[in-house]
């Protein structure tokens, strides 16, 4: 079995980031975590780089609207490794809207604007954890 190790050529200014409770470099590349009333949210680093999105025009099932297209991003970024958890969202916003209920599972049944409060209320945080979220996901 061979294992791919990812080579990171663009780092972070700042390894790790003073709300990181745990990290470390992993086959994926660098990670960093934050943990909140004992909740652990993982998160990945993309550095910034041009690739190819989209599907090639021979993959099946391949949707007539697709097309390939280079995407430059100009900086790098934290990016969550793992849909926000049941558990996580409980402890950041006091209730579950999920019908399929389990504490590892991802939150469900929330509208953008939902989401739009839940990323208020991290970076609401700050302070406490020294962390920003993007605006949109």
């Amino acid at each position: 079995m061979t294992i791919y190790i990812r080579k990171h050529t663009i780092f972070p200014e700042e390894f790790p980031e003073s709300w990181a409770s745990d990290w470390g470099e992993d086959e994926f590349g660098l990670w960093m975590a934050f943990t909140y009333k004992g909740v652990r949210q993982a998160f990945r680093w993309c550095e910034p780089g041009t690739f190819l999105m989209g599907s090639p025009e021979d993959e099946p099932e391949r949707l007539g609207d697709e097309s390939q297209h280079l995407v430059t991003l100009t900086k790098g970024f934290w990016i969550a490794d793992t849909p926000v958890t049941q558990t996580l969202w409980q402890v950041i916003m006091g209730n579950n809207p999920s019908t399929f209920i389990g504490e590892e599972n991802p939150v469900e049944n929330v509208s953008w604007d939902d989401a739009q409060a839940f990323i208020a209320k991290m970076n609401g945080l700050k302070a406490e954890l020294k962390l920003c979220l993007p605006t949109e996901a």
